[in-house]
């Protein structure tokens, strides 16, 4: 081998061994939050990593950058939990479909949301990023209860939608699950019967 080849694969090496460690420290503080832990501190991190404190700090520039890049591995990682497969039946399997998609997409996703929110007020693509989550939530709403809302007004139509986007939303799912402290099943029940609560009026009208 050339002294260029072995510089170049020493080169490739080191780039290679980098990649790894800021996988890692990814990886980490991905473990850490699932595990509960709300805020990771750096030596945390790093001590789950296998790498030095000042590795951390070598491939991001703080926390609040790391968990960036946290966000978009778990935004990659779970996109396909966010799509609602389509549904048709009656109304009350129609509404257990949607709760059953919400409630294991919420507690995949839960530690990382909670730690994305307390972050989001001071930074906009975390913001921004949640907002889309959101709207990707919302879309199939229409749809999915579209027999029910035909014969509304658009004001109520809207109403309506706006309320089940509430019922359906991590927000009122964390409520359930967090401050209450109730079971999975628990949770998907009641969240069914206040999205029946609000529909079912509205089919009556149709």
């Amino acid at each position: 081998m050339t002294e260029t080849a072995k510089r170049i694969d020493k080169l490739d090496g080191r780039r290679q061994r980098a990649e790894q460690s800021r996988d890692a420290i990814v990886e980490a503080m991905m473990a850490l939050l699932r595990e509960g832990n709300p805020r990771p501190g750096a030596r945390d991190i790093a001590t789950r990593a296998g790498v030095s404190l000042r590795s951390v700090f070598r491939h991001f520039e703080d926390l609040d950058a790391l968990f960036s890049v946290v966000a978009e591995k778990q935004t990659a990682r779970t996109r396909h939990l966010f799509e609602l497969q389509p549904t048709s039946g009656s109304l009350a399997q129609r509404v257990r479909a949607l709760v059953e998609q919400r409630a294991t997409l919420f507690e995949e996703i839960a530690p990382m949301r909670r730690a994305a929110l307390r972050l989001a007020a001071f930074h906009a693509p975390i913001r921004r990023r949640l907002g889309e989550a959101n709207a990707v939530l919302r879309r199939p709403l229409a749809a999915v209860f579209a027999a029910e809302l035909a014969g509304l007004a658009a004001a109520d139509c809207r109403d309506v939608l706006q309320a089940v986007d509430a019922a359906t939303s991590f927000a009122f799912w964390e409520t359930l699950r967090g401050d209450q402290k109730l079971s999975v099943e628990r949770s998907k029940r009641i969240v069914e019967r206040t999205v029946r609560a609000l529909v079912e009026p509205a089919a009556s009208r149709v």
